[in-house]
């Protein structure tokens, strides 16, 4: 007598199998991550790209035109727009050499007038390909809330919310990096930089240290951060340390730093 046998036609995965299955997801993790490190070192490489950009676009703003973008004296001349005088006496585009805003004793820092007018200038002379058109509204005054100014200043490359503003500050002009938030009476900066890219940027362009050299950590325009608590949150972790450590909390990668960088 023949005895028909049946055979289960079902077989799960054997350990071989899942073993090649969890290297492919590893390796597909792992590319996914190398390939965010490589975008993010690519913004970074950008955001330095454009300060040099903007340094050498001064410089020969200069020398063409005898004077700083914002601060040029005669601009209707060459073809910008008019220098608007401002409040307590000061002139925009008083020829003195340092970018400033629009109110006399206010140490320079605000955005208006000069500060307004500057990536304006080097738009309208074509020596930046961002396009910057401020307008009597932010030309004339300090700005006062309510106009959005962060879509007038030029973009990061490292996004973000990070824009390029320009003031002036212990005798010197300067770039800064970071936000703009226009929700009170006036323009206040805001943290957009973790520490990791702060360190990268000053690493790359400077000396590393966050409170010296040309590179500086700032919590607000010309002042330099003080928090060294190296707390998530905190941009500096000791003095002129950035907050890098990235298994304490994450902090490192944390929006909680500014730049400011010296114009040349």
């Amino acid at each position: 007598m023949r005895h028909n046998k049946k055979t289960n036609s079902k077989s799960g995965f054997t350990l071989v199998e899942l073993a090649i299955v969890l290297v492919i997801i590893g390796l597909i993790i792992g590319g996914v991550l190398v390939g965010q490190d490589m975008i993010k070192s690519a913004e970074i490489r950008a955001t330095i790209a454009q300060y040099e950009k903007y340094n050498t676009a001064v410089n020969a703003f200069r020398d063409k035109f005898g004077g700083f973008p914002g601060d040029l004296r005669n601009a209707t001349n060459f073809g910008f727009n008019a220098r608007a005088s401002a409040t307590g006496g000061a002139t925009t585009g008083d020829g003195n050499g340092l970018v400033e805003d629009c109110a006399t004793g206010s140490g320079g820092m605000l955005l208006g007038c000069e500060t307004a007018a500057y990536f304006e200038d080097l738009s309208i002379a074509n020596m930046i390909e961002d396009s910057a058109t401020m307008g009597t509204d932010l030309d004339d005054t300090n700005h006062a809330g309510g106009v959005a100014v962060v879509d007038l200043l030029p973009e990061a490359k490292f996004g973000g919310g990070s824009v390029w503003q320009v003031y002036n500050t212990q005798g010197r002009n300067w770039f800064h990096l970071g936000g703009v938030d226009i929700s009170g009476a006036g323009p206040t900066v805001t943290d957009t930089i973790s520490p990791i890219d702060a360190f990268n940027v000053d690493n790359k362009v400077d000396d590393g240290e966050a409170d010296s050299g040309v590179v500086i950590a700032v919590s607000a325009r010309g002042t330099s951060d003080t928090v060294v608590a190296g707390a998530a949150g905190d941009c500096k972790s000791a003095a002129a340390v950035y907050n890098t450590d990235e298994d304490n909390a994450g902090e490192s990668i944390t929006p909680s730093c500014q730049l400011m960088l010296r114009m040349n």
